[in-house]
Order: C-alpha cells, then structure tokens, then sequence
C-alpha cells in the first residue's frame, strides 16, 4: 500500500542519518534534505500519485540521500549544482544506461522544484542538463503475433467449463489491451461497473488520479467482453471485472497484480515472441498515426501529456519510414499561443524534421 512505502520512507530517511559515522544530524545550520524529502513525498501522496509512482520517487531520493551522506552534506542550503552533476556522474560510471539517468534526474528536478519553491530558495537541478537519451523505437506487438495469441486462447479449443472460462476471460483482456490504449495499472484495476458495451468504452483513473475514458471501435472487442461478462456473472464474488478461475479457493476472486504481465509471458513462450503488457499501448498508438489519426486526438484517447515531445519522437519518425503518411498529422505544438508568438518560436516544420 501506498502508506507502507510512505512509512517506510519517512524511517529511512529518519533513521539513515544515524548509519554514517561522522555526521552530525543537527539542522541548526539550514533545512535537512531528509526532512525537506519526507514533506515531498508527502505532498505526492496527497496530490493522489500512484503506488509505483512514489515507489518510483522513495527509491530515487533515497539513493541520493545516501550518496549525500557520503559527501558529509545534510542541508539542502549545501547541494550545488556541481554536487548534482557528480552524482549523476557516479550513476554513469556505475552502469547506468542514459534512460535511467534520465529518470533519476526528472525525480530529483521535480523534488527540489518543490523543496525550492517551498522554503524559498533555487533549485540547484535548474544548472543541472538532463541526461541524453538516445532515440529508441518504441517495441510493438506485429498483428500476427496477436493473432497467435487469440488462437491460443479461442474458447473453442478449450476443454472443461473453467477452462473456458479462462479462454474467455484472456480473449476479452486481449481485445481490450489490442482496441485501447489503456495502461496497465488501469487496466487490471477495473471493475465490472466501468465497463460500457453499449457505447464501447471503460472507465479508467489515469495517473493522478484522474477519471477518463477507454473508447474503442471494433465489434470483435465488444463481442469478446460481452461473451466474458455474461460467463462472469455465474462466478464472481467480487466486483473486479478480471476474475481468478485456476483453484477453487481462488475461483470467482480478483485476479492478483502482475497477472497480465504473466499470462502475456505464458503465450509468448508459446509463440516465441516476448511481449510485455505496455507493447500493447505502443502498438495502439503507432496503428492509430499509420490510419491517419490526428496527434492531438490520439493524446487525448492514451491520456499522454499534450504536445508530448516523447509520442511525437516515438511514432512520427516510424511513419514517415513506413509509408510517408506524415502529411496526415495536422499538429500543431502550441495551439494555445496566439499566431505571432508562434511565428517567433520554432517553426513547426522542425517538430517534425
């Protein structure tokens, strides 16, 4: 639970200091990093961030936290900017690749951006760069991969009722995660309530705590879902929309986190093809472009950020590879700024180059 996490955080960075010997653990020389980082991630837990987010943050200002104890540096009036950039360093030489540079160097300009505005004072990451991150094909799932997968679980090929009504259940979560760009999280988190056949769509919390909407297109998806559904009813003891049906203990209950990621490995062994759930979000977003779906529309159906600099690094460049279908991508990055800020900003043209 999140509260664990938020505990568990609070005794580390509480209880750290005392580990190190030779530093002093008084603050009557300006504000302690580990006080300033407890009341950061207590603001996150209460602007309604995820679990693996504030895991994600925990694991990220501790690390840093101890490479400052290492450093003999307790108060936040001592971090530089030079302190940040060797930190970073140090990260480098460890082994870690660009990308999770980059992660840990988002996590730590977020926190201090906060810290900063908090006691009034700057933020020494605004003269730290961000890592590089080379650019990088987002991995999708090929459509005949995905065929495999359905024929794998077709009901038809199943024997024994619970059998089928795994089949079922699986085909109903393929279709689903193949027709909507649902993150994970929200996806093995829904409920039977959130679930709309007639106007083919589900309801989703995104990050943040936000409600939104999964809407898709394709008869065979409300077809596998209501088929699913209707096998659910005679089963189910909870509200969960994803019910367990490999043991009589657990016949009827919410399926445990991770089981999608599971059962996706379990059919890539078969077909040899590794997917993870994820792939399938990327896919989404990569046919819908290839269809000449608008980018600011895509955005708003996957929830990215908008004017994402990642999804249009991400698809736009495979497009123009894959067919030159670039022209059908009307996009405009600023579309809130009136038209001479625009024209004295960077041209469009180089969003797209």
């Amino acid at each position: 639970m999140v509260e664990i996490h938020e505990t568990r955080l609070l005794e580390r960075l509480s209880n750290g200091n005392s580990d190190t010997p030779g530093v002093s653990l008084s603050n009557d020389s300006g504000i302690l990093f580990s006080d300033a980082a407890k009341q950061y991630m207590e603001e996150c837990k209460r602007a309604g961030h995820t679990e693996d987010t504030l895991r994600g943050k925990e694991d990220s200002l501790w690390a840093f936290h101890q490479y400052l104890l290492g450093r003999r540096i307790l108060h936040i009036q001592d971090i530089t900017a030079e302190v940040c950039r060797t930190y970073d360093s140090i990260r480098q030489d460890d082994g870690n690749s660009p990308a999770t540079r980059h992660h840990h160097h988002r996590i730590l300009k977020a926190a201090f951006r906060w810290i900063g505005a908090e006691y009034d004072i700057p933020s020494p990451m605004d003269r730290v760069s961000a890592p590089l991150v080379p650019p990088t094909k987002k991995a999708t799932v090929p459509n005949e991969i995905i065929s495999k997968f359905l024929t794998q679980c077709d009901p038809n090929r199943s024997h024994g009722e619970l059998e089928r009504f795994r089949a079922l259940r699986d085909t109903a979560m393929l279709q689903l995660l193949r027709c909507t760009p649902a993150r994970i999280g929200d996806f093995e988190k829904l409920r039977i309530e959130h679930v709309d056949l007639a106007k083919q769509r589900v309801y989703v919390v995104t990050k943040g705590q936000v409600p939104d909407i999964r809407q898709w297109n394709k008869p065979e998806c409300t077809k596998a879902l209501e088929a699913y559904i209707n096998a659910r009813e005679s089963i189910a003891k909870t509200d969960a929309l994803w019910v367990d049906a490999r043991w009589k203990k657990t016949l009827g209950m919410g399926m445990t986190r991770g089981w999608t990621r599971r059962m996706l490995a379990r059919l890539g062994k078969v077909v040899g093809f590794h997917v993870h759930p994820h792939m399938f979000r990327h896919t989404f977003a990569k046919n819908a472009a290839l269809s000449g779906m608008p980018l600011p529309l895509l955005e708003t159906l996957g929830s990215w950020s908008k004017g994402s600099l990642a999804l249009r690094k991400a698809y736009l460049s495979e497009i123009d590879e894959e067919n030159g279908a670039q022209a059908l991508i009307d996009y405009d990055p600023v579309p809130d700024l009136p038209d001479q800020a625009k024209k004295a900003g960077r041209p469009r043209k180089k969003f797209l180059e």
